[in-house]
């Protein structure tokens, strides 16, 4: 992930839109709801992480974990670009921070070389101003404490399938989703992002995941990613 945006504008959300007889039918309250979450995306981009967990669990095929790497970060971001520095990282109990460090050296100096047209987060949240021209929306559903809208994201470079929910406030709760078509080399994806809210309202990313298999020829192997950020300031 390069990059995760937060989500603001409380006031925009304040207004009671729960699904009551006076709110309309849900396609109503969806179009209504996404429009100020689009907002809310657009006016939180000053609220950023400083710290981010990422922790990486290899699985067996019955699901059980093999192996768990933790690894916690420092970020900044210098000139408005996201840095992250590794603080720790631990895999089944070892610590493996020195080798973490060089691992993400190489891979910053791979990403300097050029674009590598993969997504990133960015891509991903179906708010964002960037790919708000490749969203389509379908019919909203309604549950009985939260209304759920299914939506698809389509890129010249991939494109994803998935749910938004919303609270009967009107605030992203969380998403789900997959990518479509999936990367090379993975042959099954899911992944879900959990919205949080900040004292003053706005609302930020809290935690992205996913999981999968993926795999080369005859190696195959089965994950789980799960990245927490925490001490979202304005920067």
């Amino acid at each position: 992930m390069k990059k995760l945006l937060a989500l603001g504008l409380a006031a925009a959300l304040s207004l009671p839109l729960g699904l009551t007889a006076q709110s309309g039918s849900p396609a109503a309250s969806a179009s209504a709801y996404w429009d100020k979450a689009v907002a809310a995306w657009s006016r939180g981009e000053s609220w950023k992480p400083a710290r981010m967990a990422v922790t990486f669990e290899e699985l067996d095929g019955k699901g059980s974990v093999k192996s768990t790497t933790r690894t916690e970060y420092a970020l900044s971001y210098p000139g408005g670009e996201m840095k992250s520095t590794v603080l720790r990282s631990v895999k089944d109990g070892k610590d493996v921070t020195e080798k973490a460090r060089a691992d993400q050296e190489k891979m910053e100096a791979r990403g300097r070389s050029g674009e590598d047209g993969r997504m990133d987060a960015e891509d991903i949240i179906p708010f964002s101003a960037r790919i708000a021209a490749s969203v389509t929306r379908g019919e909203a559903r309604a549950g009985a404490s939260r209304l759920s809208v299914p939506y698809r994201v389509a890129l010249s470079k991939g494109g994803s399938v998935g749910t938004v929910h919303f609270d009967l406030s009107g605030r992203p709760d969380s998403l789900e989703y997959t990518l479509d078509p999936l990367p090379a080399m993975v042959s099954e994806m899911r992944g879900t992002a959990v919205f949080g809210t900040m004292a003053d309202g706005s609302v930020v990313v809290s935690r992205f995941g996913f999981e999968g298999e993926g795999g080369f020829l005859f190696v195959r192997m089965r994950f789980s990613v799960r990245m927490e950020f925490s001490d979202h300031a304005r920067r």
